[in-house]
């Protein structure tokens, strides 16, 4: 390893303000309860710009759709807390979400566990 004491070392930092400033950034929440047999889960919302919003092939992710402009996320089939789907049976949805923006890309693993209404 070279020796680097004294040295100076530059870095342009408007490219990394460019990147930092287009890239999306997801927020919360990243995870979600919904009502045995109701299709809707929530919005995914990885900053404003996002041009596009993509679920990343899992096998959980088969049971879900998502708005590509706004990042509504919703179940294509009813969940039934009573008959499991998902992979491991244990009504917690697990898959990825990318957010696409400038050539950017983020991505967020997102959970939606099916509950029943106490």
């Amino acid at each position: 390893m070279p020796n680097l004491l004294g040295t100076v070392i530059f870095i342009d930092l408007r490219n990394l303000e460019t990147i930092i400033l287009e890239s999306p950034v997801f927020r919360e929440p990243f995870s979600f309860n919904v009502l045995t047999g109701s299709l809707e889960v929530g919005y995914i919302d990885a900053g404003s710009g996002c041009l596009y919003y993509i679920l990343d092939s899992t096998y959980d992710q088969q049971f879900f759709a998502i708005n590509k402009e706004t990042g509504f996320l919703e179940f294509t089939i009813k969940p039934d807390i009573d008959n499991p789907v998902d992979e491991d049976g244990n009504n917690i949805y697990e898959f990825v979400v990318s957010a696409h923006l400038n050539g950017y890309i983020q991505t967020r693993e997102i959970r939606v566990t099916v509950i029943k209404l106490k």
